[in-house]
């Protein structure tokens, strides 16, 4: 009787550790994933068609504001760099 309780116990003991081990391995394995794309390893993809054709007139837009500027950079709105600082 003892012996058959023992045999039970070590395998469900052994199956948990199994479990956890596993467990372990898994959140192992995204925190790596995580650290890679913080660090910008994994390669960017562009934008398929679809996200493409989504964003075109955002893209649109954009372009047109950019082209509206005088250096092609963010629009400021007329404000001079030196107003922006605080310096009049």
């Amino acid at each position: 009787m003892w012996q058959h309780d023992f045999k039970n116990y070590s395998e469900e003991e052994r199956r948990l550790h199994d479990k956890i081990n596993k467990i372990n391995r898994d959140n192992q394995e995204f925190l790596r994933k995580q650290m890679e794309e913080k660090t910008g390893k994994q390669i960017k993809a562009k934008m398929n068609k679809q996200e493409f054709l989504l964003n075109k007139p955002l893209l649109k837009e954009i372009n047109e504001k950019k082209r509206a500027t005088h250096y092609g950079g963010s629009a400021m709105g007329g404000i001079s760099p030196s107003k922006m600082d605080g310096a009049s």
